[in-house]
């Protein structure tokens, strides 16, 4: 997964080849992380270490990691270029 805006559909096309696949949802959050990008991983690494192997818990951190940046873009956007 290269691209933030890939990310929903990406989820979506992961759990339901999981679920045709019947892959017990215990082993989805190993078989995601391969496939994350640098800037989602590191939302991967704010999760407590207890919680690394629930998907759920994986899935809510990066969608909050991608809302959050989608909101930093658009505030930025709307400030304009910065002077120093």
């Amino acid at each position: 997964m290269s691209n933030n805006a890939d990310l929903t559909p990406f989820l979506t096309g992961f759990e339901t080849h999981n679920k045709k696949c019947s892959i017990p949802k215990e082993q989805w959050a190993r078989r995601l992380l391969p496939s994350l990008s640098e800037k989602v991983m590191k939302a991967y690494s704010r999760i407590k270490a207890d919680q690394r192997k629930d998907y759920n818990v994986i899935k809510v951190a990066i969608e909050r990691d991608l809302y959050r940046r989608k909101l930093d873009e658009k505030q930025m956007r709307r400030r304009g270029p910065l002077y120093y």
